[in-house]
């Protein structure tokens, strides 16, 4: 868990599946093309539970970044002026739930690109559209907690020990 996705002191989910059950697809890393090869971007794909690449880490509430787990980076715009490409970097975007759907900071909602399923696209918020319904998957619920003896703190997850939570 990265608490720079959701700020300190905040739960967030970690390491999930990011599911689209309208496409049976997940969020996934894919390479972005005329860029150089290490370049990833966020793409949908077909779940599989065991690909680092799918794994992805969430705020709850507010505010967040969208994390890749493998890459340990967050979703961010870069480039040119004339071409702006998705990508994850040091620094990224804003997102947050809406009716289960993920949104950008400015209120666009993430969806399947209908002409290639494998991409994503940004588009005006419809409540109604249940097709961009997202649903976290197989994930951990932790928070980050500032710590004076280690600078990047310690991390704390909820589990069940002896049937307590």
């Amino acid at each position: 868990l990265d608490y720079r996705i959701n700020g300190y002191k905040k739960w967030s989910l970690s390491n999930c599946l990011i599911y689209n059950e309208a496409s049976n697809q997940v969020f996934d890393l894919a390479p972005v093309p005329g860029e150089r090869k290490r370049t990833r971007t966020l793409a949908f794909g077909k779940m599989n539970m065991t690909s680092s690449s799918q794994r992805f880490s969430v705020g709850i509430s507010g505010f967040w970044k969208l994390h890749s787990d493998e890459l340990d980076m967050v979703l961010g715009k870069k480039g040119k002026k004339d071409r702006k490409v998705y990508q994850f970097a040091n620094e990224g975007a804003d997102f947050r739930w809406q009716a289960r759907h993920i949104l950008h900071a400015n209120g666009y909602s993430v969806e399947t690109n209908p002409e290639n399923p494998q991409e994503f696209r940004y588009r005006d918020f419809d409540i109604e559209k249940t097709q961009n319904v997202m649903r976290p998957v197989d994930c951990a619920l932790g928070m980050h907690l500032p710590s004076t003896g280690n600078p990047d703190g310690e991390v704390l997850y909820l589990n069940i020990e002896n049937d307590d939570l």
